[in-house]
C-alpha cells in the first residue's frame, strides 16, 4: 500500500508556513522599510491561500465537484460561525474589563452593521479583522456550487482576465487612497477572482505542471523583488505592489505543484501542514491581548514595534497546535 506521505506536498506545506506567519505581520507590522516589506509577504499570502482553496476545490466531474463544494463549505461554515463567536466573547470581556461596554453596544445603533458584516464581512467592531477571509471563502464555494451545478465551470474563465483586473485595481485604489479595505477584502473583489484562478490551474494543471523551472523559479523571484520594491515606491502616488502580489502568489503555487518536495521542512512543514488556518484564525486576538497588556502596563513603544510581532508569531503557533490537538488531529483520526 502507498504511502500516504509519499502523495503529500511538502513544497506546499513550507510555503503554506511562510504565508500564515506573513499574514500575522500583515497585522502586527515591524516598522520601516522591513514591516512594509514583511507585511506584503502576508498579503500575498492571503492570495495565495484563495488559489490553493479554489485548486483543491475543483473537480472534472461536476457532480463530484459540487459535493465536494458543499463539503467544505458546510465546514468552513461551523469554523466561521466558531471564530465569530470566540471573537465576541473575547471583546464583550474586553470591554467591560475596560468599562467601556456601554460605548461598544453602540456599534449595534448602526443599520448598517449587518449588512457589511454579512456580505462584506467586516468583523472590526470585534476586532475581527481577518475574519472577511471566511465569509469571502464561503461565497467564492457557493459561486463555484452553482457553475459547477448548471456545468458551466469551464465557460467562466473567459471572465477571469476582468475579475483579476477587477481585484488589483481595487486593491491598488484603496491602498493608494486610503479608502474602506472592504471595498477590495470582500468575496467579489479579494475571494472570487483568485479562487477562480485556483480552479482554472486544476483544469489547466497539465498544462502547468508543465512549466520549465527555468522559466518558473525566475518569474517567482522577479514578481517577490517587484512586490518589495513596490509597497516601498509608489509610482506615480499610486501602489501598485497588488499587481506583484497576485503574480506572486500565482508562481509560487505554480512551483508548488510542479516541485512538490520529497520531505517536509522541519517545523515549518508542520506549521503549514496543521496549523495555518488556525494561525490565521488566533493571531489577531492574541495580538490584540498581547498589545491590550503591553499598553496598560506601560511598556516602551521599541517593545511594542520590534517584540509584539514577533511574540504574536511565537504564541500564534503554540496555540495553534493545542488547537490542532484538540480538533484537527480528531479529524484526521477518522479521515
Amino acid at each position: 500500500m502507498e504511502n500516504p506521505e509519499s502523495r503529500r506536498n511538502f513544497t506546499l506545506d513550507l510555503y503554506k508556513a511562510i504565508a500564515a506567519i506573513g499574514v500575522v505581520l500583515v497585522h502586527f507590522q515591524f516598522p520601516g522599510v522591513m514591516g512594509r516589506i514583511l507585511c506584503s509577504v502576508g498579503v500575498c499570502g492571503v492570495a495565495f491561500f484563495f488559489i490553493i482553496s479554489g485548486y483543491f476545490a475543483y473537480d472534472p466531474d461536476d457532480a463530484a465537484a459540487c459535493s465536494k463544494l458543499m463539503k467544505r463549505f458546510r465546514r468552513n461554515l461551523l469554523i466561521t460561525l466558531a471564530a465569530v463567536a470566540v471573537y465576541l466573547v473575547f471583546t464583550v470581556a474586553e470591554q467591560l474589563i475596560l468599562g467601556t461596554f456601554t460605548e461598544w453596544l453602540g456599534h449595534f445603533r448602526d443599520p448598517w452593521l449587518i449588512p457589511r458584516m454579512v456580505i462584506l464581512g467586516d468583523f472590526e467592531f470585534i476586532h475581527g479583522d481577518p475574519l472577511w477571509f471566511m465569509p469571502a471563502l464561503l461565497y467564492s464555494y457557493l459561486i463555484l456550487f452553482v457553475l459547477h451545478r448548471l456545468k458551466i465551470s469551464k465557460y467562466s474563465y473567459i471572465v477571469l482576465p476582468l475579475l483579476l483586473l477587477l481585484r488589483i485595481g481595487m486593491e491598488t485604489y484603496t491602498n493608494s487612497f486610503g479608502a474602506d479595505w472592504h471595498m477590495s477584502g470582500n468575496f467579489l473583489v479579494g475571494g472570487i477572482p483568485l479562487m477562480l484562478l485556483g480552479h482554472y490551474m486544476a483544469y489547466r494543471k497539465e498544462s502547468f505542471t508543465k512549466i520549465p523551472l527555468h522559466l518558473t523559479v525566475p518569474f517567482c523571484v522577479m514578481s517577490a523583488v517587484l512586490m518589495f520594491v513596490t509597497v516601498n515606491v509608489r509610482v506615480f502616488a499610486l501602489d501598485v505592489s497588488q499587481i506583484f502580489k497576485v503574480w506572486c502568489a500565482a508562481e509560487v503555487f505554480i512551483l508548488c505543484i510542479t516541485v512538490p518536495g520529497r520531505k517536509a521542512v522541519p517545523v515549518l512543514g508542520t506549521v503549514g501542514d496543521r496549523y495555518s488556518l488556525y494561525i490565521y484564525l488566533s493571531h489577531y486576538l492574541i495580538g490584540v491581548l498581547l498589545k491590550d497588556i503591553l499598553t496598560a502596563s506601560g511598556a516602551p513603544v521599541w517593545i511594542r514595534d520590534w517584540i509584539l510581532p514577533a511574540a504574536v508569531i511565537i504564541l500564534s503557533v503554540l496555540v495553534s497546535a493545542l488547537l490542532y490537538r484538540l480538533f484537527g488531529n480528531r479529524k484526521s483520526r477518522k479521515a
